[in-house]
């Protein structure tokens, strides 16, 4: 095989490699691209990691051909960004990660981590709007109200796509039959009573 004594020069041209050939880099050996030693591509023999090293810069993975598509970004000191079509649809931040569009679960959501504290969800809406949970069958299709949140309004409540129970100004309402297993008490003394 030929030896080196020092750096390959290829006077400006390519290096080309013929169909079912490779170029072989043995462990902890890099490939290194850019002036200043921008990026390096490697396997880390001590801790058998493959890994892509960017030096202080933003990393991207793009789809080039009829058109340039961004499919993720990895922002130096900031956020890793992965796309849909060109889109972005999650981003990490500071604080957490957010989602652009809709988020599929095929699990259980679950907040467990962190200890046992108050847990919020916050939904912007207007006023009047609400914030609905319902029950879907056979993926994002045949919708049932289970509850609704309006801001500023009434909280109400379904069985079965028919709205049983509501707060109101003035109290609560509910449609149809009210029915108490064992007791009940009122207690007034909220009025002096």
């Amino acid at each position: 095989s030929p030896q080196l004594g020092g750096d390959l020069d290829a006077n400006g041209n390519n290096i080309a490699v013929d169909g079912g050939n490779n170029i072989t880099i043995g462990d902890n050996g890099r490939l290194r691209l850019g002036n200043s030693q921008d990026l390096d591509v490697y396997h880390d023999s001590s801790s058998g990691t493959n890994r892509i090293d960017s030096e202080n810069r933003d990393l991207l993975i793009r789809r080039v051909g009829t058109a340039t598509e961004t499919m993720a970004a990895f922002k130096a000191d900031g956020a890793v960004e992965l796309y849909y079509d060109n889109t972005k649809t999650f981003e990490t931040a500071s604080g957490g990660a957010g989602v652009v569009g809709n988020l599929f679960l095929s699990g259980e959501f679950n907040m467990t981590t962190g200890g046992n504290k108050n847990r919020f969800i916050d939904c912007s809406v207007d006023e009047g709007e609400a914030l609905y949970i319902r029950s879907t069958n056979g993926g994002d299709a045949n919708h049932e109200y289970m509850a609704s949140f309006i801001r500023g309004g009434a909280v109400e409540l379904y069985h079965n796509e028919s709205k049983k129970f509501e707060t109101t100004a003035n109290g609560v309402k509910v449609n149809n039959r009210f029915e108490i297993r064992n007791g009940v008490i009122f207690d007034n003394t909220a009025n002096g009573n």
